[in-house]
């Protein structure tokens, strides 16, 4: 007779029998399709500690009539900024005992005898495992990169203290631009739905709201970001949906552009429109009082220049380089990934937003 497939923490699935690789091919599931980190990012590696990010700003105006002999009078000075590199050490810790695999399919390809234990000697596992691991990492680095914000508290969460630890690394993307449009050297474009007391009322964006708001982007971006070749622009799964739509409703072929990772794109007067819906996904972390709040508002777009997008990081392979330990005293096995990891947008004016 053949065993049972039961999922750990659930009860048996009635009519789900294990009979080899068709029952491990259901337990998996498939990995989202996301963005490679390097899509509308700028990667810099071997970003270890602080470090300054300094900037030598151009001259200003200069050129005027020339009164002769004398001291000139038309003086541009160079002046000078800076940011600050300030990233933070990250660690996914992962442990298991082969206990927990006890009625699945898995446990068909553990060791013998003293091996039994030791999960590096089944391949079925540690394929799986590495598998998950990696995905994983690469999709919760995104993550950070965008959501992350230091002064996130347990009542901006849908799940309250629980997930804090996984939005304070670091002040991410998002932040960013919040703190510059309240600063006033970002330009925000508002979306008037994000206000709104629901989220069915949020996401039921207007007929033209997306193209509406990709318009407004172009249209009101500082000349130094317009003037630059390479531009995007990056939404939210709602905001493209929306201008999807939109565009068949005026009888526009939809050439739907397969990029790297089953990515898609559409383009706005030429410009590439990403799609980003690993936003969609974790905004709804977000969902506090039957809305989304304003730490993640639903509907969100940016242009900007791949360039100005810089993602921080001691190596690139640090995000898929797992480290698997076996512990001979605990008999347990411990999956590790280590990184540090920090994001800048370099130069305010060479973004505009829109939430």
């Amino acid at each position: 007779m053949p065993s049972s497939l039961i999922l750990p923490g659930t009860p048996p699935l009635d009519g789900v029998t294990y009979n080899g690789q068709e029952a491990l091919d259901f337990f998996l599931e498939p990995a989202f399709e996301k963005p490679a980190i390097t899509q509308w990012h700028t990667v810099d590696q071997n970003i270890k500690a602080k470090q300054q990010i300094a900037f030598l700003n151009r001259y200003a105006k200069t050129g005027i009539n020339d009164s002769g002999c004398g001291d000139p009078v038309n003086q541009a000075n160079l002046t000078a900024s800076e940011k600050q590199w300030d990233p933070a050490d990250i660690l996914v810790e992962l442990t298991q005992c082969q206990t927990d695999l006890q009625n699945l399919a898995f446990r068909l390809a553990n060791g013998t005898g003293i091996n039994r234990t030791d999960l590096n000697q089944n391949d079925a596992w540690f394929d799986m495992q590495q598998d998950f691991v990696t995905d994983n990492s690469v999709e919760n680095a995104l993550r950070r990169a965008y959501f992350g914000d230091t002064t996130t508290e347990a009542s901006d969460l849908a799940n309250g203290a629980t997930d804090v630890p996984f939005y304070t690394n670091y002040n991410g993307f998002f932040k960013q631009i919040t703190d510059g449009v309240a600063g006033n050297s970002i330009i925000n474009i508002s979306i008037a739905e994000n206000g709104l007391g629901t989220v069915a009322a949020q996401k039921a964006l207007g007929a033209s709201t997306a193209f509406d708001t990709f318009e407004a982007l172009v249209n009101n971006s500082d000349t130094r970001l317009a003037g630059m070749s390479g531009n995007v622009i990056v939404c939210s799964r709602n905001m493209y949906n929306n201008y999807a739509s939109y565009l068949r409703r005026q009888g526009v072929d939809l050439s739907f552009q397969r990029i790297e990772d089953g990515f898609t794109s559409l383009d706005y007067n030429g410009i590439p429109v990403f799609e980003f819906n690993l936003w969609d996904r974790y905004a709804e972390d977000f969902i506090v009082g039957g809305a989304y709040g304003a730490k993640a508002p639903i509907n969100f777009a940016f242009m900007t220049n791949p360039e100005n997008m810089r993602f921080g990081i001691d190596a690139v392979g640090s995000l898929t380089q797992i480290d698997f330990i076996y512990d001979k005293i605990k008999r347990e096995m411990v999956t590790r990934v280590m990184s540090t990891e920090d994001v800048k947008i370099l130069r305010d004016y060479l973004i505009i937003a829109a939430y």
